[in-house]
């Protein structure tokens, strides 16, 4: 009887702390084709209620990191983004790593812009 009573609270010791640990959820847009003399963009807001950390990764067609953030702090209704300049001809894509695990917290986009100014294409991440 002892046996069961420690296998049955050291199970539920396990089980806590599983539910205490960071959790996290990826978002990717689809891949967008950035022409010549343009560039690719990745932003998310934060829509949640508190403030939490995201890394947003830029990759090219191939797999590769071309864009690495590393982890931001994001309180809500913030804005993060992360940039590669004259892409030139290839494909791109945002992947997200959000903590929570929950991605209805986020909003995210890939878009593709020559500057600053100009008009973008954006596409949604899922």
């Amino acid at each position: 009887m002892k046996t069961l009573v420690a296998i049955i609270v050291a199970s539920v010791g396990l089980e806590l702390g599983a539910v205490g640990a960071v959790q996290a959820g990826d978002l990717f847009t689809p891949p967008v084709f950035v022409a010549d003399n343009e560039n690719f963009a990745c932003g998310i807001v934060n829509v949640g209620t508190r403030t939490r950390l995201v890394h947003i990764l830029i990759n090219n067609g191939s797999g590769g990191t071309t864009g690495d953030s590393g982890n931001l702090s994001l309180a809500p209704g913030a804005v993060a983004s992360w940039v590669n300049v004259d892409v030139n001809q290839q494909f791109r894509y945002c992947h997200f790593i959000v903590e929570g695990g929950k991605k209805e917290h986020y909003r995210a986009v890939g878009c593709v812009f020559v500057d600053a100014g100009s008009s973008r294409d954006c596409v949604a991440a899922e």
